[in-house]
């Protein structure tokens, strides 16, 4: 044996079809029939050694997925599948091992190299780059496979453009599985079961969808799912009982960590937290007319803890694939709320400057995306109006548009703040009250912010004009 050959032999861990490490099935996954008919033409392939066929298969293979983590595992499964051997190549080896012949003895194999920088694209202006040079090398790899000793190479991208163009080229990474993305229902039933069915409740089990939104909106990365899901266990066993919903989300405000309920640094703190929670709650009720109740709100003020308002889930999957002008500006006045209802409350005096300036900096980005992107007019109301400001933005704006954009953006953000504010006078009552309950229980969900909103409905200062 070669010394080339044995460097894929001992340090890349060649497995074969029945000793794959991966314990997962094609069952495993959602919307997963494309990879299943690949591995079928695989299968059918090795069996009837159709040679001319090889090219249709794929020398190269593209995984378009959220979640790169699970591109090796698809490829593990696939070669089990089709009895082919598997190897997996880290992504600070693949440069490495890709220097070395890639000895036919490894054939039939499926090589999976792990995202990295050296499938990035390339500084055209720089052509003797030592990067070029190795993509042009394993373009010339891919290529030239023998199809007598068939190797097949896959890799996860997320999105197209991030990877170099020349390998997308005919012969090389020229197949390729768009995976989709999972909706937050199947978000939601991913880390339930991680968590375990048999461990939760009817509020998590039957709300698959508003577990989905949670989860997508606080741990967007599987490495955090999977510590959470271990603190949930924790929590289980502890309390002796299932998990609520109501778990999830003290989980979610608290953070995975075992310590005491976050300290209150000062009563101050507390009201202002509180106010500010408060102000985005009311802002999402009363401007949408009680149809976006959020999930939950809580208020934990500390050296990591601030507070969270999460969008009713039903409300949010009106306008997830379709957002409006309307979805817009309500987006916009239940940012600029939290900084409104401390001005109303506790004063001009004492707006806070971080939490605040964060609001208003997504606030002003929206603003952006409105008038500079989607061709919105600051007076949609006038007919007259509404063309006035047809997109000129393409690719980058101009100075000039900059500055125009920048005048569209002031002026309506000044009117939306002016509106929210007439708003929190107009129910007051309604804003007191969530302050005051936020500040004693920390922590409000949905049902629980309804019950405040129904109770305020007839009170005679939210209805006086």
């Amino acid at each position: 044996m070669t010394i080339k050959q044995c460097y894929w032999k001992n340090k890349l861990s060649i497995t074969s079809a029945k000793s794959t490490k991966h314990e997962k099935t094609f069952d495993d996954f959602r919307r997963i029939n494309i990879i299943k008919s690949w591995a079928d033409e695989l299968a059918q392939f090795k069996a009837n050694k159709n040679i001319p066929h090889w090219s249709l298969i794929g020398h190269g293979i593209l995984y378009l997925m959220n979640n790169p983590e699970e591109g090796e595992t698809l490829s593990s499964l696939v070669a089990k599948h089709a009895k082919f051997n598997f190897v997996s190549v880290p992504k600070y080896e693949v440069k490495d091992a890709l220097k070395n012949l890639i000895p036919k003895s490894i054939a039939p194999c499926i090589v999976y190299l792990e995202p990295g920088d050296w499938m990035v694209p390339t500084d055209t202006n720089k052509p003797e780059d030592e990067l070029e040079k190795f993509q042009a090398e394993l373009q010339e790899k891919i290529i030239g496979i023998d199809p007598n000793f068939p190797i097949i190479f896959t890799t996860t991208i997320t999105k197209v453009d991030s990877i170099a163009k020349t390998f997308r080229r005919l012969g090389v990474f020229d197949r390729l599985f768009e995976m989709g993305e999972d909706s937050l229902e199947e978000k939601g039933h991913d880390f339930v079961q991680q968590i375990g069915f048999d461990l939760c409740d009817k509020s998590i089990t039957e709300q698959l969808g508003k577990v989905g939104r949670l989860v997508d909106y606080q741990y967007d990365k599987p490495r955090d799912r999977g510590i959470v899901s271990i603190a949930l266990k924790r929590i289980h066993k502890k309390l002796g009982r299932k998990l609520s919903f109501f778990d999830l989300i003290n989980t979610s405000t608290n953070g995975d960590g075992e310590c005491d309920a976050a300290a209150v640094s000062s009563k101050r703190h507390l009201e202002t937290v509180a106010t500010h929670e408060a102000g985005h709650v009311v802002a999402a009720i009363i401007d949408s007319a009680g149809t976006n109740i959020p999930e939950y709100a809580s208020a934990f003020p500390g050296p990591n803890f601030t507070g969270v308002v999460v969008d009713s889930y039903s409300y949010m999957q009106d306008y997830l694939y379709n957002m409006s002008y309307r979805d817009y500006e309500h987006k916009i006045r239940v940012c600029l709320a939290g900084r409104i209802a401390e001005h109303l409350i506790l004063g001009i005096d004492n707006i806070t400057v971080n939490v605040a300036y964060k609001d208003l900096e997504g606030a002003t980005n929206m603003c952006r995306n409105m008038f500079g992107f989607c061709g919105i007019s600051s007076d949609m109301k006038n007919p007259n109006t509404i063309s006035n400001n047809l997109a000129v933005v393409i690719d980058r704006s101009s100075t000039s548009e900059d500055a125009h954009i920048e005048k569209l953006c002031r002026e309506y953000l000044k009117k939306q703040y002016d509106h929210v504010m007439n708003l929190f006078k107009l129910h007051r009552h309604l804003l007191v009250s969530v302050i005051d309950q936020l500040r004693s229980q920390r922590v409000l969900n949905q049902q629980e912010l309804e019950s405040i909103y129904r109770s305020c409905l007839n009170h005679k200062i939210d209805i006086a004009a």
